[in-house]
């Protein structure tokens, strides 16, 4: 019986021992689980940490095209530069545009002019020599004896001043013309602006080539001391004039035209150079014939290569000079002058 009651309490330990051998299982299954669970709960909240660590670095940082991305915002700036590069070369384009096809107008609308002048003197000349023969008219003593000394004929013009006037333009007063050149223009003189026709047109549009014309402080009649017309350094104008820079040309066009409704004035050059740029009438005394003689002597002085002097030609104080003024290129400061004097005052 002792050994019974011995077995039983064995077994009992062992039912315990086996208890408390599950018991514990159980409890380190269950702290297992217990780990495993706050182990996952903290990697959740670790993955749930870098994912708002994640947007808020994404929601920080600048996208392309926002103020604070530079080389998104410096793109932008050199593109609305370019734009407006792009615009102002447009517009300057056009205005270039615009300028040169005015100025080819204002050309042909003076070249349709000269032309009309010269076909109306040619049918007069045919006329004139298909018309019968009539004894010649006695010239007049004067002026015609004088030409004729020089053998000079005066070229014909068809030129109705009247009809000029209304029709073209209310300030022509006269008409030049030198010979087997391109110069054989309508002179022109504003009433009170001076210089209104260094950017007008005979037709009054506003631009180049402008006229050729005369300040106030000259008369229409040429009677003055030293008579000065301007141009511009252009085709239609008096880029001509820079021919006269050699000596050959120089001698081949010795004379210059000038009309009017009462008289054919004759002009014979006698120098072409380079000469500062002063208000030739202002700056010499030409109404006191001394010193305008001192003056005209000064200009054979002249040591420039480009200069052309006919020293036959004798200068008086009393003598009506006539002077054709123009620019120079790369010469702000100069303007090269053709002058002549009057043969038949």
């Amino acid at each position: 019986m002792s050994e019974n009651n011995q077995d039983n309490r064995n077994s009992g330990d062992n039912i315990d021992n086996s208890e408390v051998t599950d018991n514990a299982d159980n409890i380190h299954k269950a702290d297992s689980y217990d780990n495993f669970e706050a182990a996952g709960k903290a990697d959740n909240i670790d993955n749930a940490d870098n994912s708002h660590n994640s947007e808020h670095q994404k929601s920080s940082r600048p996208e392309a095209g926002t103020p604070d991305g530079r080389k998104s915002g410096g793109r932008g700036v050199w593109m609305v530069l370019t734009a407006v590069f792009a615009v102002g070369f447009i517009i300057c384009g056009i205005m270039t545009g615009v300028t040169y096809f005015q100025r080819q107008q204002a050309e042909k609308a003076l070249q349709a002019l000269v032309d009309e002048v010269n076909q109306g003197s040619v049918m007069q000349q045919e006329e004139s020599t298909a018309a019968p023969k009539t004894e010649p008219e006695t010239a007049a003593p004067g002026e015609d004896d004088v030409l004729a000394e020089y053998g000079i004929e005066i070229p014909d013009k068809d030129l109705d001043f009247q009809k000029l006037r209304e029709e073209v333009n209310p300030d022509i007063y006269a008409w030049l013309y030198i010979p087997d050149t391109i110069i054989d223009y309508p002179i022109v003189q504003h009433p009170d602006n001076d210089t209104y026709y260094l950017d007008y047109n005979l037709d009054g549009s506003k631009g180049y080539p402008g006229c050729i014309f005369s300040e106030s402080i000259n008369s229409k009649d040429f009677s003055d001391p030293q008579t000065v017309l301007y141009g511009h350094n252009l085709k239609a104008a008096f880029s001509t004039l820079h021919k006269f820079e050699d000596s050959k040309y120089f001698e081949e066009h010795p004379y210059i035209y000038i009309y009017t409704e009462d008289k054919t004035y004759v002009y014979k050059i006698f120098g072409a150079y380079e000469n500062l740029c002063v208000h030739l009438i202002y700056n010499f005394d030409v109404n006191n014939e001394e010193r305008f003689q001192e003056y005209l002597d000064g200009i054979r002085e002249s040591n420039e290569m480009t200069a052309n002097f006919d020293k036959d030609v004798e200068l008086k104080g009393s003598d009506n000079i006539l002077t054709l003024s123009t620019c120079i290129k790369n010469k702000k400061n100069m303007r090269y002058l053709v002058q002549g004097v009057l043969l038949n005052p």
